[in-house]
């Protein structure tokens, strides 16, 4: 100290980033390390660390739009966007074609999943075997 005055000492790195200047900041928590240049953190890419990076390539149309994150187009499911969706709905049809009902469907009623008959109108239960009753005294015409 001398006449009311102090000297600051400041650490290297502090003025570094004092002086460094990005005229567009940096995003997605980049950091502006000199003059319009960005450190970008894990994930992203670009002079402002606005590009997403995927470390694999998204397949089938699929777009990168996250740190390893891609969106799939319809029908295109998985983190790279490699399995179709319509395997599933196959197995799904593959089940119901080939349903197998341990009962007998009676009175025209068909086997649509494992162990179910799906009855015709005036038919109810497991085999479609109990006409239904249509009661009169509960119509009020």
């Amino acid at each position: 100290k001398s006449m009311g005055t102090e000297t600051v000492c400041l650490p290297y790195f502090s003025i570094y980033l004092l002086l460094s200047l990005c005229n567009l900041p940096c995003k997605n928590r980049g950091q502006c390390m000199r003059n319009n240049v960005c450190s970008c953190p894990e994930g992203y890419t670009g002079k402002r660390c606005q590009k997403t990076a995927c470390l694999q390539k998204c397949k089938n149309g699929g777009e990168c739009v996250g740190p390893n994150t891609c969106h799939c187009p319809a029908g295109w499911e998985g983190l790279k966007c490699q399995t179709r969706k319509i395997l599933i709905s196959v197995f799904y049809l593959i089940i119901f074609l080939t349903a197998i009902c341990k009962q007998t469907c009676l009175n025209g009623g068909r086997c649509v999943f494992p162990n179910f008959c799906h009855c015709r109108q005036g038919y109810t239960g497991p085999s479609c075997g109990t006409k239904v009753s249509i009661s009169q005294k509960h119509c009020h015409h």
